[in-house]
C-alpha cells in the first residue's frame, strides 16, 4: 500500500514480487508490504503528476510472533475467541473496529493462540468471544522482530446499562441512544416503555447520548456518565423537555468551526479536551462535566435547546486545522447560572 498525507492506494504482487499501485495522484508517499514472509517498508517517494516512478525495490524482514492464552476469571481456557492486535491509538470502541485479518487468530481448544509475522509497532491487544464481554486492551510493543509471549487475556461476563427516558407527559419511546466506552458500546432506540438496555459491555466507564429530534437541530438532548461492573446492570435515567434553551448571539464569528460548551465547575477547560476521541478515557473525563454545546451559526447565533438549572462554565472556541490535526483555540470563558426560563446572552469575543 502507498500511504500518502491524504489518500491510501493499494495494489498486490505477481508471482514474480512484482507489483503496480495506479491512480495515485501527486505527492509524498511511503510505502508499505505486508505477507505471510514478512513486511516492510521503502520511501518517503515524492510522485509527480502524469509521470511514473518505478525501480522501487522493498525487502521483507520477517516479523515478530505475539502468544498467549485466552482464560476465563476461573482459569478455564476459552476455545475460538477472536484474538487480535489493533494499532496504538485506535482506542474508542475497539470491539466494534474492523480487524485486520493478517493480525487475528482463534484460540485454540486449550485457548492458546499465536499471531505471526507481528510488524514492529505498539499495538492493543484483545479478545472477543460471544458468550462474553471483550477483553480490556492489552498494550504491546513489537520492536526488531522479538517474540512477546506468555501474555493471558481474561475474558468475564459483561455487564449492562439500561437507559430510561421521560417526559413531562411520562416514557418517551423512539429517543436515540448510544452508549461508547473504550473497548465497547451499543447503540438503540427506546421502545414504547421509554427504555434501551445494552448488553455484554465490558466492565468499565460509559459515556451515555440520547438523541431527541424534537431537541432541535441534530438532536442532541442529553448524556450522563456511567460505570458498568461485571453481572450488573446499570440505570441510567434521563428526563428531557423539561430544561431551559440557553440561546446567544456572538458579536463577531472568527471562523468557519465556531462552538459555543457549557460543561460544569471542576471539570478540563475547552484547551485539554481531547475533540477528537483518540483517547476515549480523556473524552469520558470531557463528557462527565459538559452540560451542551452548540455550533455558532454564520450569524453568530447558537442555541442548546434543553439545559437543565444548574451553575456552568462558558466556553466560546473555534476549531482549527491549519494543515494538520484540528484543535481547539478558547476565545472566550464565563460563569453563567441557567434556570427554569430561556436565557439569552450577548457575547463580546476578546
Amino acid at each position: 500500500s502507498a500511504l500518502g498525507r491524504n489518500m491510501n492506494v493499494r495494489g498486490v504482487t505477481d508471482e514474480d514480487g512484482a507489483f503496480a499501485i495506479v491512480g495515485v495522484e501527486a505527492g509524498s508517499y511511503t510505502l508499505s508490504v505486508q505477507s505471510p514472509e514478512g513486511h516492510g517498508e521503502a520511501g518517503p517517494y515524492t510522485v509527480q503528476g502524469g509521470a511514473v516512478r518505478d525501480g522501487v525495490r522493498i525487502q521483507l524482514r520477517p516479523g515478530a510472533r505475539v502468544a498467549g492464552r485466552v482464560l476465563t476469571r476461573r482459569g478455564a481456557p476459552v476455545e475460538g475467541a477472536a484474538v487480535r492486535l489493533h494499532q496504538e491509538g485506535s482506542r474508542a470502541g475497539l470491539a466494534n473496529l474492523p480487524a485486520d485479518p493478517e493480525l487475528t487468530v482463534n484460540s485454540s481448544s486449550d485457548g492458546t493462540f499465536e499471531i505471526r509475522n507481528v510488524p514492529d509497532g505498539a499495538y492493543n491487544l484483545m479478545a472477543v468471544h460471544s458468550n462474553f464481554a471483550p477483553t480490556q486492551p492489552t498494550p504491546v510493543t513489537v520492536a526488531r522482530g522479538v517474540a512477546q509471549t506468555g501474555l493471558r487475556l481474561v475474558l468475564e461476563q459483561g455487564g449492562a446499562i439500561a437507559v430510561t427516558v421521560q417526559g413531562e407527559g411520562g416514557p418517551i419511546p423512539g429517543v436515540r441512544a448510544h452508549i461508547a466506552g473504550v473497548v465497547s458500546g451499543d447503540q438503540g432506540t427506546t421502545g414504547e416503555d421509554g427504555r434501551y438496555v445494552a448488553e455484554e459491555l465490558t466492565p468499565g466507564r460509559y459515556t451515555v447520548h440520547v438523541y431527541d429530534t424534537e431537541a432541535g437541530p441534530g438532536g442532541l438532548a442529553r448524556h450522563q456518565v456511567a460505570s458498568v461492573q461485571a453481572g450488573q446492570t446499570t440505570e441510567v435515567a434521563f428526563h428531557l423537555r423539561e430544561g431551559a434553551p440557553v440561546r446567544g448571539q456572538l458579536a463577531s464569528v472568527p471562523g468557519d468551526m465556531t462552538m459555543v460548551m457549557l460543561r460544569r465547575p471542576g471539570g478540563p477547560d475547552v484547551a485539554n479536551m481531547d475533540f477528537l476521541g483518540n483517547d476515549m478515557d480523556a473524552v469520558i473525563d470531557m463528557m462527565e462535566h459538559m452540560a451542551g454545546q452548540a455550533s455558532v451559526d454564520g450569524d453568530g447565533s447558537f442555541e442548546m435547546p434543553d439545559v437543565e438549572p444548574g451553575s456552568y462554565i462558558l466556553e466560546v472556541f473555534e476549531i482549527r486545522r491549519d494543515g494538520g490535526e484540528p484543535y481547539q483555540v478558547p476565545l472566550l470563558q464565563q460563569p453563567v447560572e441557567v434556570g427554569t426560563d430561556p436565557l439569552e446572552l450577548e457575547l463580546q469575543l476578546r
